[in-house]
């Protein structure tokens, strides 16, 4: 994010939870309603730590996502969600109130990951949390493994593959939650092909950028890596 173009003090709110153990950790992270939000001038994120350990590559994942909504927010002179009746906002509230397993909820994630200004602020998150800890040219293809961005980018595909083998009963759930929205499963299926397309599109152009800005970075002390291609 384009830091400079916000040009004010930014207050920090954020939502601590200590685990005693990793253990303890994989076992209740699934428990967690990660309140991550942003405004003009205010950021509130969702802080892990293990025995006091915060986990500095979420943090930093987190803080760069808010940051690019908040320039987002800068550059449109306004909020993202205009009404109350806003599909966007409809699912995204929806998200916290339905289990994650239903496919209620897996519809409502697949609404708010096919905005576009959530996929840039997931890849801004990516290109900060990697750029911050990569230690060497190769780690680059690891270390994207572990955000939120490549997250959310598997959880788009499987919750999309579930609604093609499940036809009917995401057609019910369809009426059942978004009715009123006059969604068909076909608009729904062709619309979220279309947004996830752009998604990994967004990412591997990002990881390209990010293998050769360390490239740039490194130049003067490092041996340069053969050029890699990607589709």
């Amino acid at each position: 994010v384009n830091i400079e173009a916000i040009q004010q003090v930014v207050k920090i709110t954020y939502h601590y939870y200590n685990f005693m153990t990793e253990i303890l950790k994989r076992r209740g992270i699934g428990k967690i309603r990660y309140n991550n939000s942003v405004d003009e001038n205010s950021v509130t994120i969702t802080i892990i730590s293990v025995a006091g350990n915060i986990d500095t590559n979420t943090l930093h994942d987190s803080i760069y996502h808010e940051l690019e909504h908040m320039y987002q927010l800068q550059k449109r002179g306004k909020s993202f969600i205009d009404n109350e009746d806003d599909i966007y906002y409809y699912a995204h509230n929806l998200m916290h109130s339905l289990p994650q397993n239903s496919l209620g909820y897996m519809i409502a994630a697949c609404l708010y990951l096919s905005e576009t200004f959530e996929q840039d602020a997931y890849v801004n998150g990516m290109y900060g949390a990697v750029m911050n800890r990569v230690k060497n040219f190769w780690d680059i293809m690891k270390d994207f493994k572990q955000t939120s961005a490549y997250n959310a980018l598997k959880n788009f595909e499987q919750y999309f593959d579930i609604f093609q083998k499940y036809k009917e009963e995401t057609m019910q759930t369809l009426e059942q939650y978004f009715g009123e929205y006059n969604i068909t499963y076909d608009n729904m299926i062709s619309y979220f092909e279309s947004r996830l397309k752009r998604f990994k599109t967004k990412i591997g152009k990002v990881i390209m950028k990010m293998q050769e800005d360390y490239k740039e970075k490194n130049k003067d002390r490092t041996k340069l890596p053969p050029k890699v291609s990607f589709i």
